[in-house]
């Protein structure tokens, strides 16, 4: 009795350190390092404006350049940057692609300049100008693409002024006129900017910096007209501050000689 008692106890004592075995297994196996393979990827950047807006004329082209680049392990199939009108590419209202792109590099990583002309004699329309953001992109082993800054489309803008009489009396009144004008890329013309607060301000001789004394709106046809008592020598300018759409407007300073 005492040899088989002994022999079950063994053999439970060893089945106990055979389950205690085989629980232990798979804890060592999740304390084991676990090595994945993460897939090659394709990277692009770069592509950000150098400029936080461009203007352009009536006339002359201006452009945009855009420097990116792309990587793959294996191999960089293609690459490109292009040009979207609105805030994101989801929503976007237009595209504009590039006029050349010219790249250096090897298959697995490469480096280009995009360069965009914007030519109001070409394509560009006054629905053009606004917000545009700045896409680049790449195909390799996958397809990214990324958003790299936003600028402004604006239409370059003029601003006359004549302020009369000259000289003038102190205590009569001085009129000064003026126009507002803009770069219209549907005709190639300036044309008159219409029912916009423009900025009149002075400055006296012998200072450097101008003082607003009115706000004057534009009339239907772009035209200014404000009037003011002469009480001293003055240089006069009126000024627009641009928008979403329209360049900076400043006339030059136009000097009126008061006597008594």
């Amino acid at each position: 009795m005492r040899n088989r008692l002994r022999t079950r106890v063994a053999a439970s004592a060893a089945g106990g350190a055979l389950a205690l075995t085989a629980l232990a297994v798979p804890g060592a196996q999740a304390d084991a390092p676990q090595h994945r393979t993460q897939p090659p990827t394709t990277r692009v950047d770069g592509g950000y404006p150098p400029a936080n807006r461009v203007i352009v004329g009536t006339t002359t082209p201006n452009t945009l350049t855009v420097n990116f680049w792309a990587s793959d392990p294996v191999l960089v199939e293609r690459l490109g940057a292009r040009l979207f009108q609105g805030t994101s590419p989801t929503e976007a209202q237009r595209w504009w692609h590039p006029a050349k792109t010219k790249c250096t590099g090897s298959a697995f990583e490469q480096y280009c300049t995009a360069t965009f002309v914007f030519d109001p004699r070409g394509p560009l329309a006054n629905v053009h100008a606004g917000k545009w953001g700045v896409q680049v992109w790449a195909a390799g082993t996958d397809h990214v693409q990324k958003t790299a800054g936003h600028f402004m489309l604006k239409r370059a803008a003029k601003m006359a002024i004549n302020a009369t009489p000259e000289p003038a009396k102190r205590g009569r009144t001085i009129t000064v006129n003026g126009s507002f004008t803009r770069a219209n890329w549907d005709t190639n013309t300036y044309t008159g900017y219409a029912r916009v607060p423009v900025v009149l301000s002075e400055r006296e001789p012998d200072r450097a910096h101008y003082g607003r004394i009115a706000t004057v709106a534009t009339d239907a046809k772009g035209l200014l007209k404000a009037r003011i008592t002469a009480k001293d020598d003055r240089f006069f300018r009126y000024s627009y501050n641009s928008d979403f759409t329209t360049d900076i407007a400043i006339s030059y300073g136009d000097y009126v000689d008061v006597r008594r």
